[in-house]
């Protein structure tokens, strides 16, 4: 169900931007042609305003900018065309607007709207303003009983809603499923989550619906997901963190499959206390080849007295990591891991790669330095990946990094039974490392 199917009018746009209902459906009116085909709807909720249809007239834009509404995607349009905007993230209000089909007494919704703001016969639009507001309070009044439902199974004290949706339909593994996997591991992926700011990958259609990669908290979540503000280049950014299992599980909730996180924490949100060297694996390499990699990168590393550690990625690649004490800033990691990488290129460039484009690096492994810069990200130990296996990132000791391992049995089904017989983490160590990246260090590597 999707509110972008109903075409409905409030006449003046401006008068409804300061309301202070906690939710209302607005639409965007071209206030110099207002007798144009609608466009798109804006939902208020909580003080989040995000668009939820495509497409703005740029009278209407204006208006939105002007507010500081955020708006999605790119804006495009041509003379006596109203054009969509490419969305980069699906409404955020989907799960509790699908909810609505449940709940019987709103079951006509849809059906208001209809009534009031589209008028089949003469293709106009009246401007009875009480009209909008009634149904969108009514539907404002299902939202909140959907999120009270008693129906929806509660997991870490999160309600799941739709449980039953498959988002991964090759292997059958439910949204239930994911939320309850977070949970049992809950204990394993905090430490590496807890703390450091949050880029997702929202797939709320599950797979293999696209997915959207998605940066700032303004858009929807659970209370029990902090929000921290981070200076970005040109604007604040309202950042996610997870601190607890409840919050992870709650990142499921959402419709979340991926979870990266950034090398610093929001308390040294300028100083990285790990590096992560990404090697990622064109279609022609083995994965003897990327086990060589990560040990001759674990060796380098060496040389200059830092310690590293390797987990999978839940693809064919492997992350190498040393954590650090926050000492340096983020531009002396990037040039660091820069180095680095330069270093193994030369050493072998018949194998290895620093240049990003995918075209002629088929039989190369590519030396992904750029994790290390500000605001990138890697995704985190034991998240799931947005692939059909539900395969995981999953942190390994050196010893076991062998031919015989693959990468892809580590899924969202077979990961808590490898949790459950593991003695000790196999990051143990890493933990209680302390390490400073100094100059010397970078020095030194540029003479390797």
């Amino acid at each position: 169900m999707h509110l972008a199917d109903v075409p409905f009018h409030v006449g003046g746009l401006e008068k409804y931007l300061d309301t202070v209902l906690e939710a209302v459906l607005v639409y965007g009116v071209d206030v110099v042609h207002p007798d144009r085909h609608p466009h798109a709807f804006v939902l208020r909720f909580s003080e989040a305003v995000r668009v939820l249809m495509v497409g703005f007239p740029s009278s209407a834009l204006a208006i939105l900018a002007e507010k500081n509404f955020c708006l999605v995607g790119d804006y495009r349009a041509e003379p006596g065309r109203i054009a969509p905007f490419e969305a980069s993230f699906p409404s955020p209000f989907l799960e509790p607007l699908d909810a609505l089909a449940e709940i019987r007494d709103v079951q006509n919704w849809r059906q208001c709207l209809c009534e009031h703001f589209f008028d089949s016969s003469s293709s106009k639009y009246p401007s009875n303003s009480s009209v909008p507001l009634a149904c969108g309070m009514r539907i404002v009044r299902a939202m909140r009983a959907a999120s009270k439902s008693t129906d929806r199974p509660v997991v870490a004290g999160i309600p799941i809603s739709n449980s039953g949706r498959v988002v991964y339909p090759a292997i059958g593994i439910t949204k239930l499923d994911v939320a309850k996997y977070y949970e049992t591991v809950g204990d394993w992926i905090v430490p590496h989550v807890e703390g450091r700011p949050l880029t997702l990958v929202l797939c709320p259609e599950g797979l293999p619906a696209q997915c959207h990669f998605l940066k700032h908290s303004k858009v929807w979540g659970p209370k029990v997901i902090r929000r921290v503000n981070i200076q970005e280049k040109t604007k604040i950014g309202e950042y996610m963190i997870a601190d607890s299992v409840s919050a992870v599980v709650a990142l499921a909730q959402m419709g979340i499959l991926e979870i990266h996180t950034w090398n610093t924490t929001a308390d040294h949100i300028e100083k990285p206390n790990r590096i992560v060297i990404d090697l990622d694996p064109g279609e022609n390499v083995t994965w003897t080849q990327v086990i060589s990699a990560a040990r001759l990168v674990r060796k380098v590393l060496a040389a200059v007295e830092l310690e590293s550690f390797v987990k999978t990625t839940g693809g064919r690649g492997l992350h190498v990591v040393a954590p650090l004490t926050p000492t340096c800033d983020w531009s002396k990691c990037l040039e660091f891991s820069r180095s680095l990488s330069h270093v193994i290129e030369k050493s072998d460039p018949g194998t290895f790669t620093t240049q990003f484009a995918k075209a002629g690096r088929e039989s190369k492994i590519l030396i992904d330095y750029m994790r290390n810069n500000r605001t990138n990200t890697s995704v985190s130990a034991y998240s799931t990946r947005a692939k059909e296996n539900a395969s995981v990132s999953v942190p390994i000791k050196w010893n076991d990094l062998k031919p015989s391992l693959d990468p892809f049995t580590f899924t969202i089904q077979t990961v808590p039974l490898r949790l459950a017989k593991l003695r000790a983490d196999p990051w143990k160590d890493y933990w209680t490392t302390r390490q400073r990246l100094t100059n010397s260090m970078l020095k030194a590597i540029g003479q390797l």
